[in-house]
């Protein structure tokens, strides 16, 4: 039963993806006709290392996992979403050995307030939030010394002249609460209250911006970097204006091979393919 759950745990994300309309049940009918045989991955080799990580890093512990795979002949399955939903899947019981949220919070919950044992809990990156704009859609000049005085009159601005702003669900992203705390800090939510979207995580949120759905969105400097090319720019936030943003890892499960991968997720070559993604690493390396 547990690997029937693994396979349609994996099938739904994946499905979810390229179809978002698709329900849970189809998906289980899907799964029968084909024989019980199709998955995320075969597990032919040997059991394989579950990775639950945040929407906003997946891309880039995917990439880390394939570099890590490479070296010890170890298969790593990484799973996505909002850090606050994945949190909630683990308490609910799902095969996790690594858990990687946009959050240390979630940690905390899961090892306080769940009582899930976690050890070997260490930052392996961290990041900066933006404001992007969809194209077409232009950020006003401003030529102060200031270097933060300026980013803040040009974000203010934006937030003004646009009709719809994405940030990603404030209960369950991290993402979501960092932008609030921008809004805040720039005394701006009651005039944004009927102007915000919601979106599921981040990366949707930067979807809405890149499809011209919204006219701006707060996201990770991560995810700027992802939709280059499909987004009009962006501005940093200026650091001050919300709590600092870093992702801890965790080993969830006595998997053996768990430890092992999170401190890899620190290494010298997992910190190039941070730096890559345009995270900032623990090595020595900050987000810009």
């Amino acid at each position: 039963m547990k690997r029937v759950a693994r396979v349609l745990r994996c099938l739904f994300v994946a499905l979810r993806r390229s179809s978002p309309g698709i329900s849970f049940y189809v998906i289980i009918g899907l799964w029968l006709l084909g024989g019980s045989s199709i998955g995320c991955a075969s597990d032919e080799g040997g059991p394989a290392l579950d990775v639950f990580a945040a929407a906003s890093v997946a891309d880039t512990v995917e990439a880390i996992a394939a570099s890590y795979s490479e070296a010890t002949r170890t298969r790593v399955r990484v799973s996505r979403g909002a850090s606050g939903v994945l949190c909630q899947q683990i308490e609910n019981g799902a095969a996790c050995d690594v858990f990687i949220p946009a959050n240390p919070q979630f940690i905390e919950r899961l090892a306080v307030h769940d009582g899930t044992t976690v050890s070997n809990k260490r930052e392996v990156a961290t990041n900066r939030m933006v404001l992007i704009v969809r194209k077409g859609f232009v950020f006003d000049q401003d030529h102060s010394s200031d270097a933060d005085e300026s980013a803040r009159r040009r974000i203010v601005a934006a937030l003004e002249r646009a009709q719809r702003v994405a940030i990603a669900n404030v209960e369950h992203a991290p993402a979501g609460r960092y932008a609030r705390q921008v809004i805040d800090a720039l005394k701006m939510r009651g005039r944004l209250e009927s102007k915000l979207v919601y979106a599921d995580d981040v990366r949707l949120t930067s979807q809405y911006v890149a499809d011209g759905a919204v006219d701006c969105g707060f996201v990770y400097l991560s995810d700027a970097k992802a939709f280059e090319g499909r987004i009009g720019g962006y501005v940093l936030v200026p650091a001050g204006l919300h709590e600092s943003i870093a992702y801890d890892a965790c080993v969830v499960s006595r998997a053996d091979d768990a430890a092992a991968f999170v401190a890899f997720l620190v290494s010298e070559k997992a910190a190039r393919i941070w730096r890559a993604y345009g995270f900032g690493d623990v090595s020595g390396g900050t987000a810009p």
